[in-house]
């Protein structure tokens, strides 16, 4: 009973804080994951939703799992000093945080500065920002969850309103498959697309019910890789 007359307390001081700052953001840091719950998370946003933020693969199944029901959270990608767009893209949700020379309370090792990657930073940090919107459409798993590190993980969102998404795929550093078939969802087997690369640029039409059941093919050669893909409706 004292915890949960903590609990309500806590619940009701929120409360006033929000009934006296009308628009206040409270950033919940969720200790783990264990403060998501609906009451927390009607009145807060998990832009801290665990301190377990140097492992990639754990990111990516956190946003695997969160992301079904929590559009709004936020995790680190720690420092970014290598695999610069792998770290971004294991770690992007609708939002994003990250480090140059340190990040997080652990002892940080002494940063290169001549050497750190400064333009690879700047040009994987606007490119999410170019697609963070996409991050509040329908959120479809493409893959199967695994915290193996020899499989894809690939998801999509779907802007409906639009008739756009977005494609996020993730090769991991053990996998031994270079292509993959990802079939969509919540497409239109009438309708044409474009798909566009982010990376490459490159684009091709394919129709949506090729899209739908069979998919669409992609490579990636490196161990690990990553790829991001748009599509939309054509007129």
């Amino acid at each position: 009973m004292t915890e949960i007359r903590w609990v309500e307390g806590l619940y009701a001081f929120w409360d006033e804080l929000l009934r006296r700052h009308p628009g206040l953001i409270i950033d919940d840091c969720a200790s783990g994951g264990r403060r998501i719950d609906l009451e927390m998370i009607s009145r807060s946003t998990p832009l801290s939703r665990t301190d377990f933020t140097y492992d990639l693969l754990a990111n990516q199944c956190h946003s695997y799992g969160l992301l079904r029901w929590v559009p709004l959270n936020s995790t680190s990608t720690g420092n970014l000093d290598k695999d610069v767009d792998y770290r971004v893209r294991s770690s992007m949700t609708s939002g994003l945080s990250y480090g140059l020379f340190s990040s997080g309370d652990e002892r940080q090792p002494k940063a290169d500065y001549q050497h750190f990657p400064f333009d690879d930073v700047r040009r994987s940090i606007n490119q999410y920002r170019s697609i963070q919107r996409y991050f509040y459409g329908d959120f479809y798993p493409l893959t199967e969850y695994s915290q193996a590190k020899d499989v894809w993980m690939a998801y999509q969102f779907d802007l409906p309103e639009t008739a756009e998404g977005l494609v996020v795929v993730l090769r991991r550093e053990s996998s031994q498959y270079t292509q993959a078939m990802l079939p969509l969802k919540a497409l239109r087997p009438g309708a044409v697309y474009e798909i566009t690369n982010v990376d490459t640029a490159e684009s091709r039409t394919v129709s949506g019910r090729l899209l739908v059941e069979e998919g669409f093919r992609l490579s990636l050669f490196r161990r690990p890789d990553s790829a991001l893909i748009r599509y939309r409706e054509k007129p």
